[in-house]
């Protein structure tokens, strides 16, 4: 009796039985030969349909009394020519830093695979489903795992539709520049602007994070190539970093960018080196009107440490000008 299932399409039974001499047989429910077999021979089968088959005998013993048809003797088994799709489980972010993977391949039906890595070649002997594949020092790029799966009748999946899974290792973290206020030396207003850059072939920046002392960094955040940033009050030498992160989790190392922050002079509103001028009485009067002037302000030249240009400033100024300061 073949194995069950099993993809064989043929099978040879071999008849015997005690003072059984001959037999005549059937397939499924077709009618029994017409002439008896001597037990000698075996019964041949060949281009089996995908299916259950039932074989039911009858045997003649040495008398010449045969078996009764309703009580004939039956085998039956199923001939399965469809393989089973494995599946795999355990797959890596379709980003990520982690050179090693551990890949569990299963399936309905699926008692053992092969499996090959790129564009190698597959495992030359099989592998018990539920053992993992476990892959380690994989390199930087995209790589694709494929398995093929044998069922319990011993039918493979083709390799042209091999189950497979691909994913992308980036090691590499980014690079990256930051300068303040577009590379400037030197600035009379706290207030500045960031100029950031950076790189990641791969997988691409997607976070950044900033320090003003390179030791305590703010909370992760999405990159942009500008970004608005205070200094410290203090004038003398400013320094902001900035680490990057990639889509696959790599953090750069530190990138700083440096600046002088310079003194400022009361009622310098225009920042202009220290000079107190009627272009200030101008601006002051302008913000107090609440016309956008057309340079810059540092607020910073208030005159009574309230951060803000208003009257008192336009007053300092007029009498700094009269000289009567």
């Amino acid at each position: 009796m073949p194995e069950s299932p099993t993809s064989a399409t043929s099978a040879s039974l071999t008849v015997g039985g005690k003072d059984v001499v001959a037999y005549k047989y059937k397939l499924d429910s077709g009618i029994y030969s017409l002439s008896w077999i001597s037990i000698a021979t075996p019964i041949s089968l060949s281009s089996l349909s995908e299916g259950s088959h039932t074989v039911s005998v009858i045997g003649k013993d040495s008398a010449g009394n045969w078996q009764a048809e309703g009580s004939a003797t039956m085998v039956t088994w199923t001939v399965d020519l469809t393989p089973s799709t494995a599946t795999i489980s355990g797959t890596p972010a379709a980003l990520t830093n982690a050179t090693s993977v551990s890949l569990t391949v299963s399936g309905t039906d699926v008692v053992a695979y092969k499996y090959k890595l790129d564009g190698g070649v597959y495992s030359a002997s099989e592998i018990p489903a539920g053992t993992p594949i476990t892959l380690s020092s994989l390199s930087e790029g995209s790589h694709t795992v494929s398995v093929i799966g044998k069922d319990t009748a011993g039918n493979w999946q083709a390799e042209g539709s091999a189950t497979t899974v691909t994913w992308t290792v980036d090691i590499n973290p980014p690079t990256g520049t930051i300068s303040i206020n577009n590379g400037a030396l030197r600035t009379r207003s706290t207030s500045v602007i960031l100029n950031i850059t950076a790189t990641d072939t791969t997988s691409g920046v997607v976070k950044m994070s900033l320090s003003s002392d390179g030791v305590v960094y703010g909370e992760w955040e999405h990159f942009s190539p500008t970004r608005s940033w205070i200094l410290s009050l203090a004038p003398g030498e400013k320094r902001v970093y900035v680490k990057f992160k990639d889509a696959a989790g790599n953090e750069s190392v530190p990138y700083s960018g440096m600046i002088t922050l310079d003194a400022t002079e009361k009622g310098d509103i225009d920042g202009s080196g220290g000079v107190v001028d009627l272009k200030d009485v101008i601006l002051a009067l302008q913000v107090m009107s609440r016309i956008t002037p057309a340079v810059p302000i540092y607020k910073e030249a208030d005159v009574n440490g309230d951060g803000r240009i208003g009257l008192p400033e336009a007053i300092y100024i007029l009498q700094k000008v009269g000289e009567i300061r």
